[in-house]
């Protein structure tokens, strides 16, 4: 069983401490990332989405196709507008909870800060965000 160890925190890929399914929170645009809540624990997470190519979040959305022709078989020939698509709350939502067990996952501001995927919020990290994006409130992070 492989287990993935960061800065400060340890989870092994079946574990129970493992969350299994988010739900939307918040999208905060200006630092690529979206706040979820754990369904099982309550817990917030961060997802940063910054690194992933929107193609990666496709799969859960209507992507519009573009009619190309056919091709060699006389099969009609499409392609999908990536150039136009933008990945929605709930694309990203549903790619997280179909990945889990491949993202990377942590703990607090120190995980966040080396680019760890999904990150548990915690009292250290949510107050970073308070003091980094205006759009965040102490009620959004759990902290009234």
């Amino acid at each position: 069983m492989e287990i993935k160890k960061f800065s400060s925190f340890i989870l092994e890929n079946e574990s129970s401490d493992r969350p299994e399914s988010f739900e939307f929170v918040k999208r905060v645009s200006k630092g690529d990332f979206l706040i979820l809540k754990d369904k099982k624990t309550n817990k917030l997470w961060a997802f940063y989405y910054s690194d992933f190519d929107k193609k990666d979040f496709g799969e859960y959305a209507d992507v519009e196709k573009i009619y190309y022709g056919t091709d060699e078989d006389g099969d009609p020939d499409w392609e999908y507008d990536w150039e136009n698509y933008d990945p929605d709350d709930e694309d990203m939502v549903q790619f997280v909870n179909n990945n889990i067990k491949n993202l990377q996952i942590g703990k607090g501001l120190r995980d966040w800060e080396d680019g760890i995927e999904l990150v548990e919020i915690n009292q250290a990290l949510a107050h970073d965000f308070l003091s980094n994006f205006y759009e965040l409130s102490p009620k959004i992070l759990g902290l009234t």
